[in-house]
Formats: structure tokens, C-alpha cells, sequence
């Protein structure tokens, strides 16, 4: 693939995930213009880019997307619900194209007329509602994490700071032995100098280290568009709220607990938000909020999950546990709460009424503990019924800076 057309895709994917995140956030605060001028600025930079690069079918598509997205800058077009959605069906759009562009170097075949069409209505005035978002794993599935860059940053590929990783650690281990048999030398010559390659490499080892951590942000940003599309879908209301987001981990722990983050994201909005008449009939808030939060604590990074959503009911689970076969009906009397809610994380295990595009086949949260404990790390649940659940991940720090970068 061309070098420019590389860089291009690499540089477009970030501005999309951020496009993404800011859309989510306008639709909160349609008022925002420091907000509504960078979202026109980044859907600008991808139509002129791809103007210079010649790929006529995506300059097209963000061309008419970038003249709604100025109606939203000047005030002429209300930032709704069904606007925001047409804007993220288009950038969707943009993704599949640029992603055929990644993988076969040159622009697909295809008509993307129909969107184009109620781009162009909307910009004219015209009152366009978009169809109802259809929950499909696969929709669910293409959503990417944001980057966010620093203002003075490169980009490296990956396989260059593997192989560096590599060269550090060979590197380190031919120190160890060497100070080994230093060691065994008394007043040697080289007792000094090992001494200050000691210190270097041990320098070294840090600094390769520093650059392979990534702030977990990364791994949510893609959460609130997720949320926001499926409270729409599910005809809830949900808010998601995120701290500690600069928290870092180590780039291959990043990329193992995305999954397992999103799956339970997904289960909070899908299982434990209420619709607002349910959450109204309980004297709840109509609108529910599900909070993520990582932080420090010892030597462990701990990521929480929780929502104030109705909960576990304890009767489903013993009923689907003793249905199942993984206790007795006469044992159950002697189980804690606890037992009782850890039975979730049984392969197969479903409390659902019905299967959803979402959850409801007992496909999940077996994984989710799986990939967990694939890097040392732990889950643990607590749940009040109607009240909320939590989860809570301990990863350990140690594995955040030491995993072996060939596994």
C-alpha cells in the first residue's frame, strides 16, 4: 500500500473515533460551539484529504456530510436525536469504505446514494427521521476505541516497539548474566562498568516499558456512542459516566479487557437499566447511569462497572442454577448471596426472558471472567436487587508492565 494512502487511513480512523465521542457529547450539549467547530473541522480535514488523494466516492460522501454538519455550526438545523444519527450512519459509511481501502488499497464498489439523498434533504430543510437503530452484533462490533494524541507525539508501528521489547529484554538478561559472573570475581575489573550497564539497561528496560502503556480511555472511548445507540434501540434512557480514564496499562492488557469492558457495558444498558416507565414505577430517575471508574490501589489497577439499574434477581439464578443442574434444590439454603450470584459466570448461564441481538444466549460472561484471569486478573460481582449491580476487575500491576510481549 502507498506510504500516503497509509498514513491517511491511520490519520482518518482517529478522527472518526473522535468524531464519534464528540457527536455522543454534542447531542448532550447542542449549544457547545467550541464542540460543533471541531466535529466540522475533522469531517472538513477527511473530505479535503481525500479530494488530494483522489478517492472520489469518499470525498463525495463527507462533502455532504460536512454541509449538514455546517447547518449544526450556523444554527440553521437543530442537533437532535434523529440529526446525530444520520451523522453517525454516515461516518459508519466512511469507516466501511475506508477499511475496504485499508485492505485492498483502492476505493470499493458501491452507491451511496440513498444516505447521500437524506443527507442533502436534511441540508435543505427537509424533516428526515432516520429509521430505528437495529441492535446487531455486527453494528455493535465495528465501533472503534478513540486515540487521543498529545500534542507532541509520533506515530511508531507496533512491530517496531515489539522488536525493541525483545532486544531490551535479550539485552537484560545477557547483563544478569554477566553480573553473575562479575560476581564470582573478587576485585575484577569489570565490577564498575557492570555496575553503569546495570544502571542503563535498567533505564532502558523502563523507558520501552513507558511506551507501551495506553491510558484505558482508549478502551472506552467507544462506550458512549455504543450506550448511546442502544438506549435509542431499547427505548431507554441511559447516561454513562467515566473517571480515571487516564489511568495506563500496559498496551496487550488494553487490548485482552476492551472486550470484556464492552460486554458488561452492553449487559448493564441491555439487563440493568430499566425503561423509564419501570425506573418511574419505583420512584427511580428516568434516566439510568451506568459509571466506570479505574484508579490505583496497591499493586493492582482496579476497574469498576456498576449501574443503578434493578439488579440480580436471586430467584432467576437459583431457578436457572438448580435447572441446570449446578446445585441441588436442598443446597441452596446453604449458599451466600454471594455463591448464589457468582453462578453468572457459568458457561451457558442466561437469566434472560428472550434472546435480544445483544445477550440473552448464555454467550458471555464465562468469557469475560476467562480473559480476565488470562492476565492474572480477577472479578468479583455484588448486586442489591433493584437497586444495582457492580462489577469490580483487579488486574495486577505487575503484569501491566511485564507481560512477555511474544505470548
Amino acid at each position: 500500500m502507498d506510504e500516503l494512502i497509509g498514513e491517511f487511513i491511520s490519520e482518518t480512523n482517529e478522527n472518526l473515533e473522535a468524531l464519534d465521542v464528540y457527536l455522543v457529547n454534542l447531542e448532550k450539549n447542542p449549544n457547545d460551539r467550541d464542540l460543533l467547530s471541531k466535529i466540522f473541522r475533522l469531517m472538513h480535514t477527511i473530505k479535503g484529504t481525500c479530494g488530494f488523494l483522489s478517492l472520489p466516492r469518499l470525498e463525495k460522501l463527507a462533502h455532504h456530510a460536512e454541509n449538514v454538519l455546517g447547518c449544526f455550526r450556523d444554527g440553521d438545523l437543530d442537533v437532535t436525536p434523529s440529526t446525530v444519527t444520520l451523522i453517525f450512519e454516515s461516518i459508519d459509511s466512511v469507516r466501511y469504505i475506508l477499511g475496504a481501502i485499508e485492505k485492498n488499497g483502492v476505493e470499493p464498489d458501491g452507491d451511496d446514494s440513498a444516505i447521500i439523498l437524506r443527507l442533502d434533504a436534511m441540508y435543505e430543510g427537509f424533516d428526515v427521521h432516520s429509521t430505528a437503530i437495529e441492535l446487531t452484533p455486527e453494528r455493535v462490533s465495528t465501533r472503534s476505541a478513540a486515540m487521543t494524541i498529545a500534542p507532541q507525539s509520533l506515530r511508531v508501528n507496533v512491530e517496531v516497539l515489539e522488536g525493541l521489547m525483545t532486544m531490551v529484554t535479550e539485552l537484560a538478561s545477557t547483563r544478569d548474566e554477566l553480573m553473575q559472573v562479575a560476581q564470582r570475581q573478587k576485585d575484577s575489573d569489570f565490577a564498575a562498568p557492570l555496575q553503569r550497564l546495570n544502571h542503563i539497561v535498567s533505564g532502558l528496560q523502563d523507558g520501552v516499558m513507558k511506551t507501551r502503556m495506553q491510558p484505558i480511555g482508549k478502551a472506552w472511548a467507544k462506550l458512549p456512542r455504543i450506550v448511546r445507540d442502544m438506549s435509542l434501540g431499547l427505548g431507554k434512557k441511559v447516561e454513562l459516566e467515566m473517571k480515571g480514564q487516564d489511568t495506563e496499562l500496559d498496551r496487550q492488557v488494553l487490548e485482552m479487557i476492551k472486550a470484556p469492558l464492552t460486554h458488561m457495558v452492553r449487559n448493564s444498558a441491555d439487563h440493568g437499566i430499566e425503561k423509564p416507565a419501570e425506573r418511574a414505577a419505583v420512584g427511580k430517575q428516568l434516566t439510568g447511569r451506568i459509571v466506570l471508574d479505574a484508579y490505583h490501589e496497591g499493586d493492582h489497577i482496579v476497574i469498576e462497572i456498576s449501574d443503578d439499574g434493578k439488579g440480580l434477581s436471586m430467584q432467576k439464578i437459583i431457578d436457572k442454577a438448580v435447572a441446570s443442574g449446578l446445585v441441588i434444590a436442598a443446597e441452596v439454603k446453604d449458599l451466600t448471596t454471594q455463591q448464589i450470584q457468582q453462578f453468572i459466570f457459568n458457561a451457558g448461564f442466561s437469566t434472560a426472558e428472550k434472546v435480544t441481538a445483544v445477550s440473552g444466549r448464555g454467550v458471555g460472561m464465562d468469557v469475560v471472567r476467562t480473559n480476565i484471569e488470562k492476565i492474572g486478573g480477577s472479578i468479583e460481582l455484588t448486586s442489591v436487587e433493584g437497586k444495582g449491580a457492580t462489577f469490580v476487575v483487579k488486574i495486577p500491576m505487575r503484569l501491566a508492565g511485564c507481560l512477555d510481549v511474544n505470548s
